[in-house]
């Protein structure tokens, strides 16, 4: 079975003291509680909208297989991206009142499933860490080569997250790939062929 779960905003002190909650702990909780963390599930199992995601990415790699363009991994990261964001509310020009849109939806979205686990595939609206978590979950269905980092090395905030992505970009400049992604990221950047992509807000 493919599935983890990701909580944000639990208590640091829990954490060092060796008692991070099982998945089992959290599904005990009442929305009624008011937790002020997080917890996003990925399972392809009992998450519809995620296997769909999943179908429509395959589909995408088989095609560009088939069609024997040279930047496949570049094409595919793209396309990727773009699916993230279509998915996650759209293209970010305002942080602030992406966030506000988050707050109000997550608690919707709580209320309406009467618990605090939220399936990735069911967000409709996500901050940088959920368009980053959703990027690396359908990065993984495909075999593409990357790695989610989290904090504020890479993303500048702690509550950040960015794909750290290999690429062959022979005959697809760096700057031509950036501004490719750049509608849709907030920074994109390419050294020694790694793709830092970093989603907004």
């Amino acid at each position: 079975m493919y599935g983890f779960y990701d909580v944000y905003g639990i208590a640091s002190n829990s954490i060092t003291q060796g008692k991070m909650p099982l998945l089992v702990d959290h599904q005990a909780i009442s929305v009624s509680d008011n937790v002020d963390y997080e917890v996003i599930l990925v399972n392809t199992i009992v998450d519809k909208d995620l296997r769909y995601l999943e179908d429509r990415v395959s589909t995408i790699s088989v095609e560009c297989q088939a069609a024997g363009t040279n930047q496949i991994m570049s094409i595919l990261v793209q396309k990727i991206a773009n699916i993230v964001v279509g998915q996650m509310g759209g293209p970010v020009t305002d942080a602030d009142e992406m966030l506000r849109k988050w707050t109000f939806r997550s608690y919707e979205l709580r209320n309406l499933m009467n618990t605090i686990i939220l399936s990735i595939g069911c967000l409709d609206v996500g901050l940088s860490r959920h368009r980053a978590l959703l990027f690396k979950v359908l990065a993984d269905k495909i075999n593409l080569p990357r790695s989610l980092v989290k904090g504020s090395y890479y993303s500048g905030t702690d509550d950040g997250a960015v794909n750290l992505i290999k690429i062959d970009n022979r005959g697809y400049g760096d700057h031509a790939l950036c501004c490719t992604l750049a509608p849709v990221c907030m920074h994109v950047y390419v050294i020694h062929n790694t793709l830092l992509l970093c989603f907004m807000p």
